[in-house]
């Protein structure tokens, strides 16, 4: 990634490619944009077919926990750390809604934290799906998360 002061004094960031004859892509004047399509255009994820919960994990935080907001994010981070302790060296093709269900179990002495952590866990999952780490369906279908008080404030 290059910059590029232009003559009216603001700096654009451009990449060139590897091509012959050399192209050059514009990414803006914004650095840290700049920086994410940079990162988007040589970022390279290899795939295994036996794919992991952990793999998802990490593509997951790097690729789709920054565009949330910032409470948002902390929250998912917060919860992916209580799945990861149940879930961490799991393979994808080995996860069945009991495990889901047996993770509600576990966890019913915090029922909100709980269901937090299956949305969360159930988005990780279809996500999973798009980038081709598996095919199944989801496991979280179908399986009824903690019912909570209504709140009387």
């Amino acid at each position: 990634m290059h910059p590029r002061t232009q003559r009216s004094g603001r700096v654009y960031y451009y990449m060139y490619t590897k091509d012959k004859p050399r192209k050059e892509i514009p990414f803006g004047p914004d650095f840290i944009l700049a920086l994410k399509k940079y990162a988007e255009l040589n970022i390279v994820v290899e795939l295994t077919a036996n794919a992991t919960f952990s793999d998802v994990e990490t593509r997951y935080l790097v690729e789709a926990v920054p565009k949330l907001a910032a409470s948002s994010a902390r929250m998912y981070r917060s919860d992916i750390k209580h799945l990861l302790a149940t879930f961490s060296g799991a393979p994808l093709d080995q996860i069945k809604p009991m495990h889901i269900r047996q993770f509600l179990d576990d966890h019913a002495d915090k029922p909100t934290t709980a269901n937090r952590c299956k949305r969360v866990f159930s988005t990780m999952w279809n996500h999973a799906r798009g980038w081709g780490y598996t095919n199944l369906p989801n496991p979280c279908e179908g399986i009824q998360g903690h019912s909570l008080a209504k709140r009387t404030v």
